[in-house]
């Protein structure tokens, strides 16, 4: 399964060489650099696109100066944001391509990775989907566990990274 390169989920995605070398340990979806170090990505991703997902439950605005984000995000909404962003993003790219060509409407939209559905229509997740959501979750649990994804996780050292 090629699930795209949007800078967090790896293109080599289905290749296994973790599986068949034992290490369970290693991400298989994810990117090698996701929650290593505080990239521009990983911050804009935590900072301007998850908190999104449940603005009134997440609360991330209030919590973000007194809270680590493993406290504000759950693995789960952190894997549903992944998974959001790999639906759309290959969708995104062309679309705005589209719209510099003056297309509009119903002609900007476009069959998603992961949903059986067109662009508005409100569908559920394919079993692919479904399925990458729980290894995304699997390989945030573990990723979440390291020394320096807990560094990284604090809102005033991303802010210093800042340009």
């Amino acid at each position: 399964m090629n699930v795209g390169h949007n800078g967090s989920i790896d293109d080599t995605v289905g290749n296994n060489e973790n599986e068949a070398s034992g290490d369970r340990n290693k991400p298989k979806i994810l990117h090698e650099s996701y929650r290593v170090s505080n990239s521009p990505e990983f911050e804009y991703f935590m900072t301007k696109l998850l908190h999104r997902i449940g603005v009134n439950r997440i609360q991330f605005e209030k919590k973000k100066t007194t809270k680590a984000l493993r406290n504000i995000y759950t693995v789960q909404d952190e894997a549903f944001g992944l998974l959001v962003l790999s639906n759309e993003y290959n969708n995104w790219i062309k679309q705005k391509e589209m719209k510099a060509e003056g297309k509009k409407g119903n002609t900007l939209r476009m069959k998603k990775r992961f949903v059986d559905g067109d662009s508005g229509r409100i569908i559920g997740w394919s079993h692919v989907g479904i399925n990458l959501f729980y290894e995304l979750c699997q390989e945030i649990k573990i990723l979440r566990q390291s020394e320096e994804s807990v560094k990284i996780e604090c809102y005033d050292v991303m802010k210093t990274h800042r340009m």
